[in-house]
């Protein structure tokens, strides 16, 4: 969703499924303005080992809700507008 395109192509299920088993993810294609802690994120819910991902979608939405937290101080305390790099709760996007 931040890159706007999918991490993994293929021109059909079983093609994007290889894919996955044995491509590396373009991590220069995020966006500038994703947070380190985001990165993170997204580098162990890609994980091709298994074990290292989170175990559930509570733990990265913890993680998310943090790094908005410091973000969203980070706007506030030096009053400058930062570009949004994720979609505001109920916005529908």
């Amino acid at each position: 969703m931040l890159t706007g395109r999918r991490a993994f192509d293929g021109d059909d299920p079983s093609i994007t499924l290889a894919n996955v088993l044995k491509e590396e993810v373009k991590w220069d294609a995020l966006p500038a303005n994703v947070p380190a802690s985001i990165r993170r994120l997204l580098r162990r819910c890609l994980d091709k080992d298994a074990r290292r991902r989170p175990d559930s979608i509570r733990v990265a939405r913890l993680d998310i809700e943090d790094a908005r937290a410091a973000t969203d101080a980070g706007v506030a305390s030096t009053g400058s507008r930062l570009q949004n790099w994720l979609p505001q709760p109920g916005s529908g996007r």
